[in-house]
């Protein structure tokens, strides 16, 4: 079978299409044309066209106008087809030029030109121009002709909107301009302290063509030399001219004008009142550095802290308030008025209240004269119930004194003002009596309520401790338990009344401790008797006694010639305790015939007679019988001895009595004590020996060492004379001791004590007895003037303080005259009267003893 196959493929040699500046080639071939390997294309271009890329392609681009063929052959079959497209196109370039040389010049004279493109440039409606400074900034569009000042190279461009075609031209634009360098500096700030300033051309163009002005900032000629000296602060202008180019440079300098007075504010007036001297409110800039400030009052002491923003005033009147700047010499001043008002409130707690029987409340009627206040009501005593103690009218229900406190809260003074309130009929009072304590010698406190009143109403009694409950119905009771006891009392109306009485324990564990120190012998006839390891303190005192009870001595040590028993007791003047411990001084005369006092003794022997001698004492007669015989073993003091005759049968018909004495008695010497009053010239004199025993003729007095204030003087008679320092007080002790003369180890000791008064003669405060701590800055510590005067001479000196017990609750070493009633912590100690001792040299014995009360 021959088949018949002559289909021929499809040739789409597209649309027609149009060239341009804007599109230089255009795509030919069109979608229907036959795909596929089996085909093969051929584009021929008719006449001038021009085809870019493969003409063996389906499609290609036309790069000219013409016109093009497109043949697609099947190769399957051999046949073929062919289309053709034509391609139309205007490409023409429009005409760009501008008119004159290729470069055109700006210079001092010539600030600008112009560039003119409208002779040679294509022209019409279908022409737009643009003009650019290279490289990229337009500077005009739509005109041929332009006016520029600034140098560069400028491009005209024609667009042939019909084609997009476009034509450019440029010029460059030269600057000739030689402008000459202007620099202008000032040489300082004009300040308070310098009112000039210099201005200086340094670092501009100099030369014989170049001219200087110099501008303020009203545009006004002030000089025309190099340098200028001005006198106010601003902008100034240096205007450099070259004469030959006539360009000129310009240069700027700002003298700075510091002569404003630094800030300086001193604040909201202030108050001097009961709150304390006012802190003013000074102010200033606090970015500025170096400033001085200083404050000026309205008199000498009136300002503390003047130099800072804050002092404190302390007189009424006008403050300034000056602020320096040390850098430019200029001042701020401020001022402010600092008034007075101490005036304090007017008080009345109202006229005398008659409280009715059991309780009754009655309102208190306390006034004032001011509105803004804080009221205080407190009762005395203090546990005495009040409703509100804050308010005017408060309610009280108990009998007692109250005390009304209004404080200002303007000006925080006060005032106060007090009223009784009685009881009902009758006035009944309960009285628990004084405040007591054991002791070692006192085991128990009877409580007495018999000093209540009126005695004739009171029905009941009732005695508790604190916190416990009832212990007796009894007018007296008998404690023996510390603490605090209350009385309550109820009178045959139903009035009641309390009160309370402290009973303290003050006995304390006083122990004695007594050793020897060396051994009594020929070679050491005195030993020590030492009592360390006893109690120790101001309250104790030690006595020493022998086998006799005779004083052997009275300090923690004494020294005794004798062998012995002796006993120690130590004593607690403030608990009235006090304990004994004996020692034995033992003789080591080993070896030695033992002495032994003797006395030849004669009676008379009649003829024929016999007679006998009799000891009444421990004395021993060697050979009774004998009319001439010894005695030995005397006791010192009398030894009586008895010579007896017999005669027959008359027997001891006769006898007389003989008497031995013996001097080996220990002197006692008793302690003295005396007043030096003032007014005297400071001068005492006293005879010590006046309540000693000794014997006159066989003793000898001397003065042991003084090492306190004053001097003492004193012959052999026991006249002892003390002259005081000026301004000296309190107690000195001077010791002595008597001695036997033919014994001259049989000693004893004692002391004078002289209390010395202060003399206000001698121009010296008193040692004070009360202190006010307020800080208000009078009386508000215990001051000695003997530490203010004397402050080298007693740098050991300590102070003790007590309470009525007796408890130290403050102790200084040194003290410096800074207790203001505190005790060691630092806390307030209560209202009350306490004691203290003031060792000035605590070597010595130098001391100071009194009492102060706390005021508050």
């Amino acid at each position: 079978m021959v088949l018949d196959d002559l289909t021929p493929p499809i040739s789409d040699a597209g649309p027609d299409q149009v060239l341009g500046c804007s599109q230089p080639s255009a795509p030919l071939g069109g979608p229907n044309t036959s795909t596929g390997a089996d085909f093969i294309y051929d584009w021929v271009p008719v006449g001038i066209g021009q085809i870019c890329g493969n003409p063996q392609a389906p499609t290609i681009f036309a790069c000219s106008a013409g016109t093009f063929q497109l043949t697609v052959t099947d190769t399957t079959n051999g046949c073929s087809a062919m289309s053709e497209v034509i391609v139309t196109g205007n490409n023409q370039s429009p005409m760009s030029v501008i008119e004159g040389l290729g470069t055109m010049s700006i210079n001092c004279t010539v600030d600008s030109v112009t560039l003119d493109a409208s002779v040679g440039s294509s022209a019409g409606t279908a022409f737009t121009y643009t003009w650019t400074l290279l490289p990229n900034t337009i500077v005009a569009q739509g005109v041929t002709t332009i006016t520029v000042g600034q140098p560069g190279t400028y491009r005209f461009e024609v667009l042939d909107t019909t084609n997009d075609c476009s034509a450019i031209d440029e010029v460059i634009v030269t600057n000739d301009i030689n402008t000459p360098l202007a620099m202008a500096l000032a040489s300082n700030a004009i300040t308070c302290l310098v009112d000039t300033s210099m201005l200086s051309s340094t670092g501009s163009d100099t030369g014989p063509n170049i001219t200087y002005e110099w501008v303020n900032s009203m545009g006004t000629t002030i000089g025309n030399t190099p340098q200028l000296e001005v006198n106010a602060p601003g902008n100034y202008q240096l205007i450099v001219t070259n004469t030959t180019t006539t360009c000129q440079g310009f240069a700027a300098v700002t003298v700075v004008g510091q002569t404003a007075p630094p800030f300086a504010e001193a604040g909201d007036a202030k108050q001097i009142n009961c709150f304390g001297d006012p802190v003013l409110d000074g102010e200033t800039d606090p970015n500025t550095a170096n400033l001085l400030i200083q404050w000026t009052g309205p008199g000498v002491g009136c300002l503390t802290n003047a130099s800072t923003l804050n002092p404190t005033a302390h007189c009424e009147g006008e403050y300034k308030i000056q602020v320096y700047n040390s850098i430019t010499g200029c001042v701020g001043v401020d001022s402010v008025m600092v008034t007075e008002d101490l005036q304090p409130p007017v008080v009345d707690a109202g006229t005398t209240i008659s409280l009715p029987c059991a309780g009754s409340n009655v309102e208190l009627q306390g006034t004032t004269n001011i509105t803004d206040f804080e009221a205080n009501w407190v009762a005395i005593p203090s546990s005495l119930p009040i409703s509100d103690p804050t308010i005017l009218n408060p309610t009280i229900s108990q009998p007692g004194t109250y005390n009304l406190t209004i404080t200002s809260n303007v000006n925080g003074c006060s005032a106060i003002d007090f009223v009784v309130a009685d009881a009902g009929s009758p006035n009944l009072q309960a009285n628990a009596g004084n405040d007591d304590a054991f002791n070692c010698q006192e085991t128990s406190v009877t409580l007495d309520a018999s000093g209540s009143t009126p005695a004739n109403t009171i029905v009941s009694y009732e005695w508790r401790l604190v916190g416990g409950s009832v212990i007796s119905n009894n007018t007296t009771v008998d404690v023996t338990q510390a603490g605090t006891y209350e009385l309550l009392i109820v009178s045959n109306e139903g009035c009641q009344d309390r009160d309370s009485v402290v009973v303290d324990d003050t006995a304390i564990d006083v122990v004695a401790v007594a050793n020897v120190n060396g051994v009594y012998s020929c070679a050491n006839q005195t030993v020590t008797l030492n009592g360390t390891g006893s109690n120790t303190g101001t309250s104790f005192s030690y006595i020493w006694t022998d086998a006799t009870g005779t004083i052997a001595g009275n300090g923690i040590t004494t020294t005794v010639s004798a062998p012995g028993v002796y006993e120690l007791t130590v004593f607690d003047s403030q608990s009235l305790c006090s304990d004994s411990v004996e020692v034995n001084v033992i003789a080591d005369n080993s070896g030695l015939e033992q002495a032994n006092a003797e006395a030849t003794l004669v009676g008379n022997l009649p003829a024929n007679a016999t007679g006998t001698w009799t000891s009444l004492s421990e004395a021993v007669v060697t050979t009774p019988d004998a009319a001439t015989t010894t005695a030995t073993n005397l006791t010192a003091g009398n030894n009586t001895f008895v010579w007896t005759l017999s005669l027959g049968d008359c027997a001891n018909y006769s006898a007389d009595t003989i008497e031995v004495s013996v001097d080996m008695a220990i002197p006692q010497a008793v302690n003295d004590n005396t007043i030096l009053q003032p007014g005297t010239g400071g001068e005492i004199s006293i005879n010590v020996l006046e309540n000693d025993e000794f014997s006159a003729e066989n003793s000898v007095f001397s003065l042991l060492p003084y090492t306190g204030f004053g001097e003492v003087v004193a012959n052999d008679s026991g006249d002892v004379v003390f002259t005081k320092e000026k301004c000296q007080v309190g107690n000195i002790e001077i010791g002595y001791k008597i001695c036997s003369e033919s014994c001259p180890d049989l000693c004893d000791e004692a002391t004078l004590t002289i209390n010395i008064l202060a003399d206000e003669t001698e121009g010296c405060d008193e040692i004070p007895n009360g202190i006010t701590p307020n800080e208000d800055g009078i009386n508000d510590a215990l001051v000695f003037d003997l530490l203010l005067d004397e402050t080298q001479e007693y740098p050991d000196n300590e102070i003790l303080i007590f309470n009525r017990w007796g408890d130290v609750v403050y102790s200084a070493k040194p003290y410096n005259n800074d207790w203001k009633g505190t005790n060691q912590s630092g806390d307030e100690l209560p209202q009350a009267t306490y004691y203290y001792i003031l060792q000035l040299n605590i070597g010595d014995g130098v001391i100071i003893r009194g009492d102060v009360t706390i005021l508050k």
